[in-house]
């Protein structure tokens, strides 16, 4: 991965490494990148800012299961990460730019999940959460599940939720378009 800077040159910012484990990255509006690596400390999160700022990368959580995908919230302010190890999947809330000693919030579905796919957060901070032929699983911000969006017995990869609410589920082969009552911002 590499980021375009302002001269026309490229910097790169993560290296591809023959790894049995999926990468994950999510932008924030100011151009700044989360992204899940591999280091000699293992696979972890990162940070890096825009090239608005002077900042230098942030690692945000360490010691990572060989599965994890990453979602920001619309608001900017919370980072979910799933894991995905022997069978189990969780999902952690980070409030970004939390000074406090406050722990991060822990969930897990009760769904037997081999790992976890992508997912998108809306506005209300409910999570879409892919989980493979369960189809795509729906819960509120404090992991209480919500629902689940049913894709026909097809493997559900990946999830976006559009501005609009329109919800698109990548499976193996098709993306599934699904009008939601959810959005990205206020309209």
């Amino acid at each position: 991965i590499s980021r375009l800077e302002a001269n026309g040159t490229r910097t790169p910012i993560a290296s591809w490494t023959q790894s049995d484990s999926d990468c994950s990255v999510t932008l924030d509006k100011e151009g700044g990148m989360y992204y899940t690596s591999s280091t000699d400390e293992g696979r972890c999160i990162t940070y890096q800012p825009s090239l608005s700022t002077s900042e230098g990368s942030l690692t945000i959580k360490k010691d990572l299961t060989s599965s994890a995908h990453l979602a920001l919230s619309p608001c900017e302010k919370f980072l979910y990460v799933a894991e995905g190890s022997l069978g189990h999947v969780h999902w952690t809330v980070y409030r970004l730019g939390n000074t406090s000693s406050e722990p991060p919030v822990t969930f897990s579905s009760s769904l037997s999940l081999v790992e976890p796919g992508g997912m998108a957060v809306d506005i209300k901070r409910n999570l879409y959460a892919a989980c493979g032929e369960e189809g795509v699983l729906v819960m509120d911000s404090a992991g209480t599940p919500l629902g689940t969006i049913s894709t026909g017995g097809l493997k559900a990869t990946d999830v976006a939720l559009g501005p609009d609410g329109i919800l698109y589920i990548t499976t193996k082969g098709s993306v599934l378009r699904v009008p939601t009552k959810s959005a990205l911002s206020k309209t």
